[in-house]
Protein backbone atom coordinates (compact mmCIF):
# COMPACT_ATOMS: atom_id res chain seq x y z
CA UNK A 1 0.00 0.00 0.00
CA UNK A 2 1.36 3.65 -1.14
CA UNK A 3 1.38 5.72 2.30
CA UNK A 4 1.53 9.82 1.89
CA UNK A 5 3.08 11.23 4.79
CA UNK A 6 4.61 14.83 5.06
CA UNK A 7 4.95 15.06 1.45
CA UNK A 8 7.28 11.82 1.25
CA UNK A 9 5.60 8.95 -0.85
CA UNK A 10 6.43 5.83 0.26
CA UNK A 11 6.44 2.14 -0.95
CA UNK A 12 5.33 2.87 -5.03
CA UNK A 13 4.92 -0.20 -7.22
CA UNK A 14 6.91 0.54 -10.30
CA UNK A 15 4.09 -1.00 -11.92
CA UNK A 16 1.99 1.53 -11.05
CA UNK A 17 4.51 4.66 -12.59
CA UNK A 18 2.89 5.33 -15.96
CA UNK A 19 3.96 8.46 -18.09
CA UNK A 20 6.85 11.28 -18.00
CA UNK A 21 8.29 11.32 -14.05
CA UNK A 22 9.35 15.14 -13.22
CA UNK A 23 12.77 16.11 -12.44
CA UNK A 24 14.21 15.38 -9.09
CA UNK A 25 16.89 16.95 -7.40
CA UNK A 26 19.82 15.09 -6.32
CA UNK A 27 22.10 17.21 -3.67
CA UNK A 28 20.21 15.44 -1.18
CA UNK A 29 20.48 11.69 -2.31
CA UNK A 30 23.36 9.46 0.10
CA UNK A 31 25.00 6.48 -0.15
CA UNK A 32 26.09 7.92 -3.85
CA UNK A 33 29.92 7.40 -4.02
CA UNK A 34 31.22 11.08 -5.22
CA UNK A 35 33.80 9.47 -8.25
CA UNK A 36 36.06 11.74 -9.99
CA UNK A 37 39.35 9.93 -9.17
CA UNK A 38 41.07 8.40 -12.19
CA UNK A 39 39.88 10.93 -14.75
CA UNK A 40 42.33 12.06 -17.55
CA UNK A 41 42.81 16.03 -16.94
CA UNK A 42 45.28 16.92 -19.80
CA UNK A 43 48.11 15.33 -22.23
CA UNK A 44 51.50 16.57 -23.49
CA UNK A 45 53.03 14.19 -26.06
CA UNK A 46 56.35 15.28 -27.78
CA UNK A 47 56.42 12.51 -30.71
CA UNK A 48 60.82 12.92 -32.22
CA UNK A 49 61.17 11.98 -36.18
CA UNK A 50 64.38 13.80 -36.19
CA UNK A 51 67.70 11.54 -36.38
CA UNK A 52 69.97 12.63 -33.77
CA UNK A 53 73.40 12.35 -32.05
CA UNK A 54 75.11 12.71 -28.75
CA UNK A 55 78.22 11.90 -26.48
CA UNK A 56 77.79 9.56 -23.51
CA UNK A 57 80.93 9.09 -21.30
CA UNK A 58 80.84 5.86 -18.87
CA UNK A 59 78.35 5.67 -16.20
CA UNK A 60 77.26 9.18 -16.91
CA UNK A 61 73.37 9.28 -17.21
CA UNK A 62 72.35 11.88 -20.38
CA UNK A 63 69.11 13.34 -21.32
CA UNK A 64 68.36 12.55 -24.70
CA UNK A 65 67.96 14.87 -26.98
CA UNK A 66 64.70 15.33 -28.42
CA UNK A 67 62.60 13.85 -25.60
CA UNK A 68 61.55 16.18 -23.45
CA UNK A 69 58.08 17.68 -22.13
CA UNK A 70 56.59 19.89 -19.81
CA UNK A 71 53.23 19.74 -18.31
CA UNK A 72 51.49 22.11 -15.28
CA UNK A 73 49.09 20.23 -12.99
CA UNK A 74 45.99 21.65 -12.35
CA UNK A 75 46.02 20.20 -8.38
CA UNK A 76 48.69 19.15 -6.13
CA UNK A 77 46.99 15.88 -5.61
CA UNK A 78 47.01 15.24 -9.52
CA UNK A 79 49.73 12.56 -11.04
CA UNK A 80 51.90 12.47 -13.83
CA UNK A 81 51.59 9.26 -15.94
CA UNK A 82 54.83 9.33 -17.86
CA UNK A 83 54.68 7.21 -21.11
CA UNK A 84 58.39 7.12 -22.93
CA UNK A 85 59.80 4.97 -25.76
CA UNK A 86 63.08 5.43 -27.13
CA UNK A 87 64.92 3.86 -30.67
CA UNK A 88 68.39 4.11 -31.50
CA UNK A 89 72.18 2.64 -31.20
CA UNK A 90 74.84 2.85 -29.45
CA UNK A 91 78.58 3.13 -31.47
CA UNK A 92 79.73 0.62 -29.41
CA UNK A 93 78.12 -2.24 -29.78
CA UNK A 94 79.08 -4.52 -27.09
CA UNK A 95 77.17 -1.38 -24.61
CA UNK A 96 73.95 -2.28 -26.04
CA UNK A 97 73.59 -5.34 -22.83
CA UNK A 98 74.84 -2.45 -20.53
CA UNK A 99 72.52 0.27 -20.68
CA UNK A 100 69.59 1.57 -19.43
CA UNK A 101 66.73 4.85 -19.22
CA UNK A 102 65.10 6.85 -17.29
CA UNK A 103 63.40 10.38 -16.50
CA UNK A 104 63.94 13.07 -14.91
CA UNK A 105 61.65 16.00 -13.35
CA UNK A 106 63.06 19.07 -13.63
CA UNK A 107 66.62 17.96 -13.45
CA UNK A 108 66.65 15.33 -11.04
CA UNK A 109 66.18 11.55 -11.06
CA UNK A 110 62.97 9.90 -10.38
CA UNK A 111 61.56 6.20 -10.08
CA UNK A 112 65.26 4.33 -9.66
CA UNK A 113 64.91 1.79 -7.86
CA UNK A 114 66.66 1.95 -3.74
CA UNK A 115 69.78 2.02 -2.63
CA UNK A 116 71.44 0.45 -5.89
CA UNK A 117 74.29 2.28 -4.53
CA UNK A 118 77.31 1.07 -6.99
CA UNK A 119 74.89 -0.96 -8.95
CA UNK A 120 73.78 0.18 -12.50
CA UNK A 121 70.32 1.77 -12.01
CA UNK A 122 66.93 2.52 -14.42
CA UNK A 123 63.82 2.83 -14.71
CA UNK A 124 64.04 -0.09 -17.74
CA UNK A 125 67.12 -1.55 -19.72
CA UNK A 126 67.68 -1.39 -23.47
CA UNK A 127 67.07 -4.22 -25.37
CA UNK A 128 69.60 -4.56 -27.90
CA UNK A 129 69.93 -6.64 -31.31
CA UNK A 130 73.87 -6.01 -31.61
CA UNK A 131 74.79 -8.29 -28.81
CA UNK A 132 74.84 -11.82 -28.95
CA UNK A 133 76.37 -14.67 -27.14
CA UNK A 134 79.19 -12.51 -25.61
CA UNK A 135 79.86 -10.94 -29.32
CA UNK A 136 78.78 -7.98 -31.31
CA UNK A 137 76.73 -9.80 -33.96
CA UNK A 138 76.25 -8.68 -37.46
CA UNK A 139 73.38 -6.90 -36.85
CA UNK A 140 75.67 -3.88 -34.82
CA UNK A 141 75.49 -0.87 -36.65
CA UNK A 142 72.78 -1.81 -38.61
CA UNK A 143 69.56 -3.05 -36.30
CA UNK A 144 68.05 -0.41 -33.79
CA UNK A 145 67.44 -1.38 -30.34
CA UNK A 146 65.27 0.07 -28.23
CA UNK A 147 63.38 0.51 -25.09
CA UNK A 148 60.10 1.58 -23.43
CA UNK A 149 58.51 2.67 -19.96
CA UNK A 150 55.52 3.81 -17.75
CA UNK A 151 56.18 5.41 -14.49
CA UNK A 152 53.61 7.13 -12.32
CA UNK A 153 54.91 10.77 -10.66
CA UNK A 154 53.09 11.62 -7.75
CA UNK A 155 54.84 15.91 -8.11
CA UNK A 156 52.64 17.11 -5.45
CA UNK A 157 52.84 20.82 -7.65
CA UNK A 158 51.17 22.83 -9.62
CA UNK A 159 54.03 24.72 -11.30
CA UNK A 160 55.21 23.64 -14.57
CA UNK A 161 57.07 20.36 -14.60
CA UNK A 162 59.74 19.20 -17.45
CA UNK A 163 60.56 15.75 -17.98
CA UNK A 164 63.25 14.29 -19.89
CA UNK A 165 64.39 10.62 -20.75
CA UNK A 166 67.86 9.98 -20.19
CA UNK A 167 69.91 7.10 -21.44
CA UNK A 168 72.88 5.55 -19.21
CA UNK A 169 75.97 2.73 -19.83
CA UNK A 170 78.11 1.38 -17.45
CA UNK A 171 80.51 -0.13 -20.34
CA UNK A 172 83.64 1.65 -22.04
CA UNK A 173 84.68 4.73 -22.45
CA UNK A 174 82.51 7.62 -24.03
CA UNK A 175 80.45 6.90 -26.95
CA UNK A 176 78.41 8.12 -29.48
CA UNK A 177 74.41 7.54 -28.37
CA UNK A 178 72.05 7.46 -31.96
CA UNK A 179 68.33 8.08 -31.63
CA UNK A 180 66.08 7.55 -33.98
CA UNK A 181 68.42 5.95 -36.47
CA UNK A 182 71.48 3.63 -36.65
CA UNK A 183 74.81 3.71 -36.64
CA UNK A 184 75.72 3.72 -39.92
CA UNK A 185 72.00 4.89 -41.28
CA UNK A 186 73.36 3.66 -44.69
CA UNK A 187 70.32 4.35 -47.01
CA UNK A 188 69.60 0.65 -47.53
CA UNK A 189 65.99 -0.86 -47.88
CA UNK A 190 67.29 -3.56 -44.71
CA UNK A 191 68.39 -0.31 -42.37
CA UNK A 192 65.63 1.23 -40.12
CA UNK A 193 64.49 4.81 -39.32
CA UNK A 194 62.97 5.24 -35.92
CA UNK A 195 61.07 7.81 -34.04
CA UNK A 196 60.64 8.12 -30.33
CA UNK A 197 58.23 9.74 -27.94
CA UNK A 198 57.43 11.00 -24.33
CA UNK A 199 54.06 11.48 -23.40
CA UNK A 200 52.45 13.13 -20.08
CA UNK A 201 49.41 12.01 -18.94
CA UNK A 202 47.50 14.54 -15.81
CA UNK A 203 46.01 11.97 -14.08
CA UNK A 204 42.93 13.51 -11.38
CA UNK A 205 42.88 12.00 -8.05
Amino acid sequence: MTKVTNNIIEAVDASKLTGTLPAIDGSNLTGIESGGGGKILQVVSVHDVTPRSQTVASTERVNISGLTASITPSSTSSKILISARWNGENSDSARTHDAVLGVRRDGTDIGLPSAPASRFAGITQVLGNAYNGGSASAEAGSTMDGGSFEYLDSPNSVSNLTYTITYCTSFGNSSTVYTNRTVSDSDHSYIERLTSSITLWEIGA
